[in-house]
């Protein structure tokens, strides 16, 4: 860009030098031309001052931005150690809370199976009650009584002579 100003000035020169015959207006037309060319050169200088300047802030601008990164790091490592280890026991804490529960559950799942069998064999003894009694006292219709009934025939005498 620089090198297209310095052209288009000489270039200009030239063209006035060439096809102007008037040395008066010549020499005003080329003080004029000179003077842009060193109003251009100012304004390079100073565009060159300004990217320095500018290069300058950015500079300051990111360091900022670094000590503001450093400043948020050293806050959250602060806020870290303070506040983790507190919230890691709750959690721990819950967690076991929550398998302790579980357990319980799962024992009380075992409870009311153990319940929901032995309501069976109670409504089946009720049911059977007669073959029972003939079972123990005589030993007949043994073979006809349930299988689950059979193995357990001491406990079932027991409750009956309640």
């Amino acid at each position: 860009m620089k090198k297209l100003k310095k052209v288009s000035v000489r270039l200009n020169l030239l063209y006035l030098l060439k096809f102007k015959p008037m040395q008066q207006q010549d020499q005003q037309l080329i003080n004029s031309l000179l003077e842009q060319q060193n109003s251009s050169a100012y304004a390079q200088q100073s565009a060159q001052d300004s990217s320095e300047s500018q290069i300058s802030i950015s500079r300051v601008v990111t360091a900022k931005y670094k000590v503001y990164v450093i400043i948020l790091l050293i806050l959250s490592v602060i806020l870290g150690t303070k506040f983790l280890p507190r919230a890691w026991s709750d959690f721990q804490k819950s967690q076991e809370n929550f398998e302790q529960k579980q357990t319980k559950i799962q024992q009380l799942d075992t409870q009311i199976q153990e319940y929901k069998t032995k309501k069976t064999v109670w409504k089946a003894i009720t049911s059977t009650k007669e073959q029972i009694i003939g079972c123990v006292n005589d030993a007949t219709n043994c073979e006809k009584l349930p299988p689950a009934l059979s193995s357990q025939l001491r406990m079932i005498t027991a409750y009956l002579q309640l």
